[in-house]
């Protein structure tokens, strides 16, 4: 059930965005939906890639074993920080959305 849970809210929260944005989405040309749709995509399959197996990967060559999970999540940080500014700083640019989130 809990899988399912993890599943569903992004989806809901996706459609909320772009539902709450419709009206500027639908102002853009299309190639401009293809490119933010795009990053997306890529930065999240980069992201997810980077933290699964290169996080695991460096982790795993860590012989103290209560260092690990602290390491482990200073990698996700790294890799999460980078990945949220591309992202929002391209919604910003290509969307044209205020800066204000409300």
């Amino acid at each position: 059930m809990l899988e399912l849970l993890t599943s569903i809210i992004p989806l809901i929260f996706i459609a909320y965005t772009v539902h709450k944005y419709r009206e500027k989405i639908l102002s853009l040309p299309i190639k401009h939906i293809f490119v933010v749709a795009g990053l997306f995509f890529v930065t999240i399959a980069a992201a997810t890639f980077l933290i699964y197996y290169v996080g695991n990967w460096l982790v795993g060559m860590i012989p103290w074993s209560p260092l690990r999970l602290p390491a482990f999540i200073v990698i996700v940080i790294a890799v999460i920080y980078p990945a949220k500014w591309l992202l929002w700083s391209t919604v910003f640019r290509v969307l044209y959305v205020d800066a204000q989130l409300k």
